[in-house]
């Protein structure tokens, strides 16, 4: 009697229970957090996040009176500006002029990649050419002015997400 008291006690020890393989007839609470998590991690990919005050913003008047334009500026600057590295992807006398979209809502140059079809690959790499040229001319990166897009932020297509990345904050 004894020794089987030992071993149904060591059974419960080593295994949780007194069968010698575990069955779980309940889940506990964090069982289902750890499912969760697990399963976020197998589906989410990561994708940057803008952080309030890490680009320092201009006003309205700057850009008006530097590029003679008038904009609302709901969002950062280069929300509503196609860099000349990524129209000379595109450059030549058979292409199509590019109109833009009626939506205010809709960053202009994701239309502009959609519309053209420019691959990430190449939209990256002349992206970070025109960083290194901006570096060499000594602009700051961190300013509204000279902010490059975000490839990985762009290439979602997801505007919602693209609108939230680039708002004045």
């Amino acid at each position: 009697m004894k020794k089987s008291l030992v071993l149904l006690f060591g059974l419960i020890i080593i295994t949780g229970s007194i069968f010698p393989f575990s069955f779980n007839f309940y889940t506990t609470p964090l069982d289902i957090v750890k499912a969760t998590v697990i399963e976020s991690v197998k589906t989410c990919t990561k994708v940057p996040v803008y952080v309030p005050g890490a680009i320092g913003l201009e006003t309205r008047e700057y850009f008006e009176n530097k590029y003679d334009i008038s904009i609302a500026l709901d969002y950062r600057f280069c929300y509503y500006t196609i860099p000349g590295c990524v129209e000379d992807l595109v450059s030549g006398s058979n292409v199509p002029e590019f109109v833009g979209s009626d939506n205010p809502n809709e960053m202009m140059l994701k239309t502009y990649i959609e519309h053209y079809k420019i691959s990430k690959s190449d939209f990256t790499k002349a992206i970070e050419k025109e960083k290194q040229a901006y570096i060499a001319l000594g602009y700051n990166l961190d300013s509204e002015d000279y902010e490059l897009p975000n490839a990985d932020i762009i290439y979602t297509f997801n505007n919602e997400l693209i609108n939230y990345y680039y708002r004045r904050a």
